[in-house]
């Protein structure tokens, strides 16, 4: 069109399309075929200015800086009268093309020197500009049969107010001879600001036929043209990404070109961590929906990464859901559509466009996502700390070399290549241990031969010795980990058919047993509650030769443990209040099992002499004597089953631990007990004996034998001369100091 018009002819051209849909590129390829023809194109871009003179000082500039690009020379009638006044020298400068935008008092200065026509619509460049001017015929001359072509691009995102006075202006002032204006804008978005800024226009998209001469629609992008450009785009930015990936996900690829060429840049900056990944540990299908899902909306992306959120919208809990609701005949679509909706509306800021377009994206997830769906998701959005490449690279680095240096050595070299926390990268490679183990058993009991069962045991083994001196680095032995490699053992613990099978089964018991000999006596009673001795059901329902075989190996681990947690427990009893802390929920369960648990009484001497010195030292330390009072309480409530901890046959155990039970009881009786307590003690004295304790190891003090003559409890404070209403009700007495009398 722009070639076929007569030279002399001045024409408005809009291209007309949505935001992303190629309005710029159209404009830039116009630009690359019309300037080798020798034609004059400059830009124009009025959105960013915000008042009239403003915006046709830039046009004005525009047009100068392409006129002495083209080497045109043009007079200015007023350059020398803003040149004479120092302050107008900036705006000769913006004439010139040689700085920015003017500021408003230099466009104020410029109006009082050049009168009422700067004022109006156009100002100086309506002025300079006429159809029959000296100016516009000089360029004429100069361009022979070319034309000078107008870019303007994004008028959608001018200020409303200027966008109609622009508009008329390229109508009736600019109609220039020999000028082509071409315009790409959002049609819609314009006509609206149109309306907006003048009712009685009526309909916006009349009052641009009347502006334009020509309209132009951007057709949506084809199949195949879509196709292309993305092939063209990854072969420029994305080279790395394997093309057959897009064809599962082609469908949800998006039509807008821009969008389209976002979405590839955003896969860009993953390409150096590709390095750190064998070909098979990345599912591309699941990155490009990660990716589409978080360039869609980036808060929802975040909280879709939420463990629990992530489970239960896409992940193994979604699943499971869908499995229950497919077996009740439900329709499970709904209520899919209704979760993605309602953690929209709590991420907020979501419009209905882009909701609909990320539940499309998770519907398509939950279909084409598989084992390794949220390590990909994870992937497009922060780097790994460790691979299974270089985890492998490890391996083979610590066969040549098997020592814990070289763990640590390359666990500090990761961290200061990929700037990951050391912290992270051992969490994650003992993680990547235990996997890699697991994956080598399965296959040794997977295994066609004998040679291959051996082969993959022989591995399996080099990594539980690789674990071992793992964990023997400094604080990376924790019980959480302990834990997992127990639960591990339990897992094969039946697997013994071959013989390379059995000395992977003892390779695992070894390693169990060397990590408890290390065990610090600190870190004992954490360690024996991931044993859970005290369970009963832990191995339930199991054959009878594999719960044999699991109750074995965890009593064996317990029998290591045990002195070391009666060491703690020992400590622990020195605390104030360690007795009372026990029996709540936060209470330690390793020393409630030594304490209280019916198998593990009577106690052994470690106990039973820490014990025994506490009551002892009752009558002289008060922290003791609070722990008397609570073991009595303890006792108390067991034998009334109001405790949670200890159970009533524990208690007449430990009752019948006499030399205990007197030094406690004598430890309590060692203070004067106020008078209106001395009905409790009665009442607890009379428990011990119920729970099977000798009258003679519970003697009577003067206060509790007063307290017993008495007949309906306590009546009135004793006097000092009571013990003359005793009589004959007291078999055994002992004095304030606790001593028999």
């Amino acid at each position: 069109m722009i070639r076929s018009t007569p030279a002399d002819w001045s024409a408005r051209i809009g291209i007309f399309g949505k935001w992303g849909e190629g309005k710029s590129t159209v404009l830039h390829f116009l630009e690359g075929m019309l300037k080798p023809e020798g034609n004059m194109v400059f830009y124009f871009t009025p959105w960013s200015v915000q008042e009239l003179e403003e915006l046709w000082e830039e046009f004005g500039s525009a047009l100068l800086e392409a006129l002495q690009a083209e080497k045109l020379e043009v007079e200015f009638p007023w350059k020398g009268k803003l040149e004479a006044e120092s302050p107008w020298k900036g705006m000769t400068r913006k004439l010139q093309g040689k700085s920015g935008s003017a500021t408003p008092d230099t466009a104020q200065g410029a109006a009082e020197h050049l009168g009422k026509d700067y004022k109006s619509a156009l100002g100086f460049v309506g002025k300079w500009l006429k159809p029959d001017g000296a100016q516009v015929k000089h360029i004429r001359q100069k361009l022979g049969d070319k034309r000078v072509v107008v870019l303007i691009d994004d008028l959608d995102r001018a200020t409303p107010d200027l966008l109609p006075k622009l508009l008329l202006s390229l109508r009736e002032i600019l109609d220039l001879p020999g000028f082509t204006f071409v315009l790409a804008f959002d049609n819609e978005i314009v006509a609206d600001g149109l309306v907006t800024a003048n009712k009685a226009w009526g309909d916006g998209d009349s009052f641009l036929d009347k502006i334009l001469d020509f309209h132009y629609y951007l057709p949506p992008i084809s199949k195949a043209a879509k196709r292309l450009l993305l092939r063209n785009m990854l072969d420029r930015y994305a080279a790395f990404v394997p093309q057959a990936s897009i064809i599962p996900i082609e469908q949800l690829l998006p039509d807008n070109p821009r969008k389209l060429k976002r979405l590839i840049r955003g896969l860009v900056p993953l390409q150096p961590q590709l390095a750190r990944h064998r070909a098979d540990e990345l599912n591309w299908v699941e990155i490009w929906l990660a990716e589409m899902i978080r360039q869609e909306s980036y808060p929802f992306f975040i909280r879709l990464l939420d463990g629990s959120v992530f489970e239960s919208l896409i992940g193994a809990g979604y699943k499971l859901r869908l499995g229950e609701r497919r077996g009740k005949g439900e329709d499970h679509q709904s209520t899919e559509n209704a979760d993605i909706k309602k953690l929209i509306q709590e991420v907020g800021g979501i419009s209905e466009k882009q909701g609909a377009r990320l539940i499309e994206l998770i519907s398509a997830t939950r279909t084409l996502g598989g084992f390794s769906l949220l390590y990909n998701f994870k992937f497009a959005l922060r780097p790994e700390s460790i691979t299974w490449k270089e985890f492998y690279e490890l391996l083979a680095e610590w066969k040549e070399t098997p020592v814990a240096e070289t763990i640590s050595g390359w666990v500090a070299k990761q961290s200061a290549t990929n700037w990951i926390d050391p912290s992270d990268i051992e969490k994650d490679l003992f993680e990547t241990l235990l996997n890699a183990k697991h994956e080598f058993a399965s296959k040794a009991a997977e295994a066609s031969t004998v040679e291959e069962n051996s082969r993959y045991c022989a591995e399996a083994k080099s990594l539980l010795a690789i674990t071992e001196q793992f964990l023997s680095l400094p604080d990376l032995l924790t019980p959480e980990r302990f834990g997992k490699l127990f639960e591990k053992s339990l897992y094969w613990i039946a697997f013994r058919a071959n013989p390379a099978d059995g000395e992977l089964r003892n390779a695992e018991r070894h390693l169990l047993y060397s990590l408890l000999e290390r065990t610090s006596n600190d870190q004992a009673p954490a360690m024996l509650e991931t044993l859970k001795p005290w369970d009963p059901w832990a191995f339930s329902p199991e054959d009878v030769q594999t719960a044999g075989l699991k109750k074995d190996l965890r009593n064996e681990c317990v029998s290591l443990l045990l002195p070391k947690v009666e060491q703690a427990l020992v400590v622990y009893l020195r605390r104030p209040e360690s007795l009372r802390l026990l029996s709540t929920p936060n209470g330690s369960q390793s020393f409630r099992y030594v304490l209280f648990s019916v198998e593990r009484l009577p106690w052994g001497p470690v106990i039973s002499s820490a014990l025994l010195e506490t009551m002892q030292d009752a009558k002289a330390d008060p922290h003791a004597y609070e722990k008397a009072n609570e073991f009595l309480d303890l006792l108390v409530d067991a034998a009334g089953n109001r405790s949670t901890f200890v159970s009533r046959p524990s208690a007449e155990k430990i009752v019948g631990d006499d030399t205990f039970i007197t030094a406690m009881w004598q430890g309590i009786m060692s203070k004067h007990i106020q008078f209106r307590m001395l009905k409790s003690y009665l009442s607890k004295r009379e428990t011990l004996l119920q729970l099977g304790a000798k009258q003679e190891s519970l003697p009577l003090s003067l206060e509790l034998a007063h307290a017993m003559h008495t007949a309906g409890g306590i009546e009135s404070e004793p006097t000092e001369n009571h013990e003359d209403a005793m009589g004959d009700a007291n078999s055994v007495l002992i004095d304030g100091g606790g001593h028999a009398e």
